[in-house]
This record gives C-alpha cells, sequence and structure tokens, in this order.
C-alpha cells in the first residue's frame, strides 16, 4: 500500500503577470495586420491564430515553474531537495536577486527564478555529495516560503 504525501506547507506557480496577456494579444494583432495584407481570409485567419498561438505557448512555458514545499522536501522546477540538506535560508529583495543572478552568481548554483518576481530564498546546500553550492528560487512570496521551508526543515 503506498503513503500517500502530506500536507503540502506552500506552494506556487510562478505564472507571467496578467497584464502581460494583453500586451501579448495587442503584438499578436500588430504582427498578425503586417503579415495579412492582400491576402485571402482564411490565410488572415490563419495567421493571426498561429501567431497566437505561439505567444500563449511562450506565455504558458514562461509560467510553468511551481515552486512547492512539502513532505520535508523542496521542490522546484524539475528538481527536488531534501531538507536535511538545507543550511542556511535567506530571502533576498529584487535588487539583492540581480545581485546573486549577475556578477555574485555562482555558476554551479540551481536557480529557479523570473525577471519579473518581487525576490527569491537562498538555501545554501550541505549535502557533502552534491557540488550545488546553493539553491535561489524565486517566489512572489519569499517570506512565506522561507518560513514554510523553516517549518518543514525543523520537522524533519
Amino acid at each position: 500500500m503506498t503513503e500517500s504525501p502530506g500536507p503540502t506547507a506552500f506552494e506556487e506557480r510562478l505564472h507571467v503577470p496578467v497584464w502581460w496577456w494583453p500586451v501579448a494579444a495587442g503584438l499578436v494583432a500588430l504582427l498578425g495586420a503586417e503579415f495579412h495584407v492582400g491576402l485571402p481570409l482564411p490565410v488572415k485567419v490563419a495567421t493571426y491564430a498561429v501567431f497566437g498561438a505561439a505567444a500563449a505557448g511562450l506565455l504558458v512555458f514562461a509560467s510553468a515553474a511551481r515552486v512547492q514545499v512539502r513532505d520535508g522536501v523542496l521542490h522546484a522546477g524539475r528538481a527536488v531537495l531534501p531538507l536535511a540538506f538545507a543550511g542556511e535560508i535567506r530571502v533576498l529583495d529584487r535588487a539583492q536577486v540581480r545581485l546573486a543572478t549577475g556578477r555574485e552568481a555562482d555558476p554551479m548554483a540551481y536557480t529557479v527564478t523570473r525577471s519579473w518576481l518581487p525576490g527569491a530564498v537562498r538555501l545554501v546546500v550541505v549535502d557533502p555529495a552534491d557540488d550545488t553550492p546553493y539553491w535561489l528560487v524565486g517566489s512572489r512570496r519569499p517570506q512565506e516560503l522561507a518560513a514554510a521551508l523553516e517549518r518543514a526543515r525543523a520537522a524533519t
């Protein structure tokens, strides 16, 4: 018999801001208008459909990452980190994230961030078998994420 997973302490999808969708629709309309001039109606419709599908696909792809704390494990994107291997947990604001992903970045670090997020959480990895020095995980609610990580780590 399989054991059911415990309660989720934190969950967030790193979706694009809502206002990006109407901007994308406007760009699709502008681009479609440039391409369909003088073409028959079915081709015009197909032009808008292709550009619209491409724009929607890009926005959905950019929104695919999920951050979750459950059962003493941090799930960020496709990777997982058991919190038994998490050291210092620190909340970073936008300016600190810019530095952490820029000139202070370690190329061995695991990052799941998006430029539109207001902050992130930095977790030092203390697993001797792992070469990753730290994880940098973006969030709209970095304080809540850090608190959930601390609670989940204390429970393990």
